[in-house]
Formats: C-alpha cells, structure tokens, sequence
C-alpha cells in the first residue's frame, strides 16, 4: 500500500481490514545518547524559550543525574541498553528518538536514517548511522532530496496490524512516507499533527498496549480522530494541561505493561492505572525544556 496524500477514513479502514495476523519482530534493546553536551543553544521548538523569550538554561548536574535515573529505570524493567557518546557540537543529540527510524524487513534489522528539518540536527545522524553499520544493520538513506522525516519521533510502529503511523506536520512531510511505502512495502497511516504544541506525533501518541492507546486530542483533526478509534478498542484521551507541561504522552511502554513517564500526570498516572498498566514515573524536568523526555530519550534497536 503505498499512501500519496494524509490517510482519508475509508483508506484507514482498507489498512486496517488487511492487517496480517501476525505480528513483526519488534526491536526490544535501546539506544541512549550521553547526556554530557545536552544543552539549550537555539530554539526549535515552543518549549526552548522561557516566558520572556530567552533559551531556556539546563542545570547540567540535574540533567545527567536524571538521564542515569532514566537508563537504570529502563535496565531494571529488563532493557538492555547501548550508548552512543554525544557529541559537543549537538545539544539536542540525546534525544535519541528523531535520527532513525528502525524497522524488521527481509529477515533482517533495517534503519532508515533521518533528513531532519532543522540545519541544527543535520550532523547528529552520522553518528547513529556508525552505530547501526556496526552493528550489521542493514542502512537506508531517502532518495527524494524534498523530504524531512525525524525518525521514531514521527513514524511509530504498530505490530498488531504490521503498519506504521506517521505524523505529518513542521518535522516530517508527506513525501517520507510516500518514499518509505513504496521502498519496504510498509502500510502507512498518515496523521497531521494540527496543534503546533505538538510537534512530532511521540508528543501526542502513545501505543500502549495492542488495544490502547494514549493521545491529546487537540493534536489531531476529526478526521484522524476517527481513524485511530477504528484501529484502537481504548482510546485514553490525554488532558491537556497535563500533556502540554509533564509530556505525558511521550512516555514509553515495556511489554506492554511498564509505562514510563514524567512525574506529575496524575489523572493520565488514573487512566493508566484503570487499564492495569503499571506506572513508574520519572524525573526529566531538565529534558521538558527542549522540548523533550522518556520517549524521546530513547531509540528502540535489535
């Protein structure tokens, strides 16, 4: 299936209706960044500035103390997890999430590398891309010199339908997924991102389980908000207060049973609760003001 423009209801429905029965190899080990370099140096993002306009200022001692709480969180919920040394010319480097998008094809571990829209991001994805060579990934570049894609923080993996959802919007263009479609044979579902508080779609969706998944609804057009109610029996609908200051969506979920995630979401921390998730909540206060946290923080690998 190969999707030209934002996935329409009825083309939705025909994806989900040929879904195959069995579910992709999933990526269960980890790739973090060091957080040495984090730092804010240039705006990207809402989350960069303070109230006043000025950059936001990282207290570094805080930021790495919270990025090895993280990782030891991770490795006690059973990730094993691989780090790759930032770089001291690329702040936002740690995110890890947005240089790569990875994926199981041809009975083997595939990456797709990132074109990342801002000039400040460009430089961070040849370091991912000496890791995944080195680990015998088999290593994708796009083709088409009109297309931005951030990785795994807009194109997220759904392996119960064996399809990828794809965030639309200032980060990543149609065209990516019309390209990927087409390459790796990938069903593709479309979302434009409407709400320029979200930015990238980990920011505003959240698979958490093979029947449910967390979203703010202010993110996403109607339209779209019917398509994921028809792929998802349990929608948990994100306050949005709670997304906009704790990041809630961008948790990440182990086994489909550990959801990470910022402290501070206590009626989200309700909801997950309610659905029999267990919560481990976390500290990445520091990360919050680029725009980022768990989910970001992180690259799922083979």
């Amino acid at each position: 299936m190969t999707s030209h423009t934002s996935t329409s209801l009825a083309e939705a429905q025909k994806i989900l209706n040929q879904a195959k029965s069995e579910n992709w190899r999933v990526p269960s080990k980890m790739i973090m960044v060091t957080p040495d370099h984090f730092r804010v140096d240039y705006a990207i993002n809402p989350y960069m500035t303070d109230t006043n306009g000025k950059l936001q200022v990282i207290k570094r001692d805080l930021a790495s103390a919270q990025w090895r709480d993280l990782k030891t969180k991770f490795e006690d919920l059973g990730v094993a997890v691989s780090c790759i040394e930032g770089d001291p010319s690329m702040p936002d480097m740690v995110f890890a999430a947005n240089q790569s998008f990875v994926f199981w094809h041809n009975q083997e571990p595939n990456v797709l590398l990132s074109r990342m829209r801002s000039p400040h991001r460009r430089m961070e994805v040849p370091h991912f891309e000496s890791w995944y060579r080195a680990n015998n990934y088999k290593v994708h570049t796009f083709e088409s010199s009109d297309i931005f894609f951030e990785g795994n923080g807009d194109g997220i993996l759904d392996p119960k339908h064996r399809l990828v959802w794809g965030g639309i919007g200032p980060r990543s263009n149609q065209q990516a997924y019309r390209e990927m479609s087409k390459r790796f044979d990938l069903p593709i579902i479309t979302l434009p991102l409407v709400c320029a508080d979200f930015y990238h779609l980990d920011t505003c969706f959240s698979i958490l389980s093979p029947d449910i998944v967390a979203i703010q609804t202010r993110a996403f057009s109607q339209e779209s908000l019917k398509i994921i109610g028809a792929r998802f029996p349990t929608v948990i609908e994100i306050d949005y207060e709670e997304n906009l200051h704790f990041f809630a969506a961008n948790c990440h979920v182990i086994n489909h049973k550990n959801v990470v995630l910022q402290k501070g979401a206590s009626q989200f921390v309700k909801a997950l609760t309610r659905a029999s998730l267990s919560v481990h909540e976390v500290e990445t206060s520091e990360y919050l003001k680029s725009g980022g946290s768990v989910f970001c923080m992180k690259m799922m690998a083979f």
